[in-house]
């Protein structure tokens, strides 16, 4: 199997050892793993047929817009709802993966707009998408390579970045986490995977998709932020969107959604209103019980805790190596 992408990218499917370690691994493959160049991308095979869907066509952001007040009703409902996530398409699309709630607020709006279509087959995030009332709020994690070509004609981007340490480590408890990703590696193998590029899309490759978007950082529908001055100080973050989206928000306003989106408060709200989009199989108990939920520690640099030393300096080392595609005032060091 192999072809070309709506973005340009060729692929190719992925055979042999490798791929059927992987297959392994990871429960996202099981469908199958294609290669897309330019940037040695591993995809999800399904990620083929969703892609000419995405290419044609969180929660800060949201609440800045729609609910600086904090009095919009619509923001107890799932964010999914309220920001539709493209990802979800290729990755639902397995036959033995979680199902979405028939009674839900995603498949009951999906159904009243599109009553002859199927949600997993045709895609329900990119059709409740073009529904979406002005101004839209759509996210994804894909690099914009794999998006419409005119995006920073007609849209804005905010793109936050993080530390990739501590995206490996956030990454391998999301995957265990997860039944639809269900990783069976270790820890250590998950971050050898994502040193090499082979955790799928869109949860890496890392140095490539922070080189795509470091090159556009100063384009004037581009805005580019870190996660750990977002921890650092919320408000002055929250302003450089406020100002780049124009919202033109009071300081009080700012500080409304500075304390409504914070870490322990998105948190706490979770455990009393938990997601109705999709069944009970959707997270694995066993790992929400040893405090591996969505919201586990929301924390900049806590990969220095996490990762053993051998494991932190492999990913020095790996870092040094990468480091040199990038300026000096690069965010992230060695």
């Amino acid at each position: 199997m192999s072809g070309k992408l709506p973005s340009g990218h060729t692929y190719k499917e992925l055979e042999g050892e490798e791929s059927e370690v992987l297959k392994e691994r990871f429960h996202l493959y099981q469908e199958g793993i294609v290669l897309a160049n330019p940037g040695n991308y591993y995809l999800p095979k399904p990620f083929v047929d969703f892609a000419e869907k995405i290419y044609n066509f969180e929660e800060i952001v949201w609440n800045l817009v729609k609910n600086p007040d904090l009095n919009n009703p619509e923001a107890d409902i799932s964010i999914d709802s309220r920001c539709p996530f493209f990802e979800v398409d290729y990755i639902f699309c397995f036959t033995d993966g979680p199902k979405y709630d028939p009674k839900g607020e995603l498949i009951r709006s999906f159904y009243k707009h599109f009553p002859d279509k199927d949600p997993i087959r045709d895609g329900l995030m990119i059709h409740l998408a073009s529904v979406h009332p002005d101004p839209r709020l759509l996210k994804n994690h894909l690099p914009y390579t794999f998006l419409p070509e005119d995006m920073l004609k007609k849209a804005k981007t905010v793109c936050l970045a993080r530390d990739p340490r501590d995206i490996a480590v956030s990454g391998y408890h999301y995957h265990k986490l997860q039944k639809i990703l269900d990783y069976t590696g270790t820890l250590e193998e998950f971050v050898d995977d994502f040193m090499n590029d082979r955790v799928p899309v869109p949860f890496g490759p890392w140095w490539d998709h922070m080189r795509l978007h470091w090159e556009i950082r100063n384009h004037p529908n581009f805005l580019l932020l870190f996660y750990e001055d977002l921890k650092e100080n919320p408000e002055a973050e929250i302003k450089k969107i406020d100002k780049f989206l124009g919202t033109k928000r009071t300081d009080e306003q700012i500080k409304n959604v500075a304390r409504y989106t914070s870490f322990s408060n998105m948190k706490e709200r979770t455990k009393r209103n938990p997601p109705t989009s999709f069944d009970n199989a959707f997270f694995k108990k066993e790992v929400e019980e040893k405090g591996g939920s969505f919201f586990r520690k929301g924390k900049a640099g806590s990969w220095k805790e996490d990762l053993p030393p051998h494991l932190q300096e492999k990913m020095n080392s790996w870092m040094k190596e990468n480091l040199t595609r990038f300026d000096d005032d690069f965010k992230y060091k060695a």
